[in-house]
């Protein structure tokens, strides 16, 4: 018996009068143990927000293949990150790869009034698929932190990201508030 990618190969009888040169060059594919996992994500979103996370395949041989599904949807190639080369793992020259998400939320996103969105990574090795699922919801509560963030990103502009228009009349709206109180 020999050792080769993680797992042990047994070479019958009948083979061990083959030249070893021959029985060199026959890989066995090193399966992972455990499916890939996602790291990065939180739970909750808002609308605007950046979700961005990582997807890692568990060491194998040869590294697995790894995709992104965004509600049971391959993800768009613009949502991906791609980092090289794989990690390598000295014993038993076994590797795993990253692959990582990144896209901005809106509503498109987001499925019927349950308002859960599904992120699922799958690493394929040889034949066999192993995957993990997580969900994502979207949160309408604005929280005093996010509301400082949100002021302090867009400049104090936060909620006047509609039409000139609707900002006119928001600012006519309250000179007459102003004037109003003053007699």
């Amino acid at each position: 018996m020999s050792v080769f990618g993680g797992y042990r190969k047994y070479f019958p009888p009948s083979c061990r009068n083959v030249k070893p040169g021959l029985i060199s060059s026959f890989v066995f594919p090193g399966l992972p143990k455990n499916g890939p996992i996602i790291e990065g994500i939180k739970e909750t979103y808002f609308l605007g927000d950046y979700i961005t996370g990582n997807c890692t395949s568990s060491p194998s041989n040869p590294a697995a293949q790894i995709q992104w599904f965004i509600n049971d949807k391959k993800a768009e190639d613009w949502f991906l990150e791609y980092y090289n080369p794989p990690k390598k793992k000295e014993n038993f020259n076994l590797e795993s790869r990253v692959l990582g998400l990144r896209f901005q939320v809106d509503l498109s996103h987001y499925q019927g009034r349950s308002q859960i969105l599904s992120l699922t990574c799958q690493s394929s090795v040889a034949g066999s698929t192993k995957t993990q699922r997580i969900n994502v919801y979207l949160s309408r509560m604005m929280t005093n932190q996010k509301f400082a963030q949100e002021q302090f990103n867009s400049g104090g502009a936060a909620y006047f990201k509609q039409s000139r228009k609707e900002a006119i009349l928001l600012l006519l709206v309250l000179a007459a508030i102003i004037l109003f109180h003053r007699v």
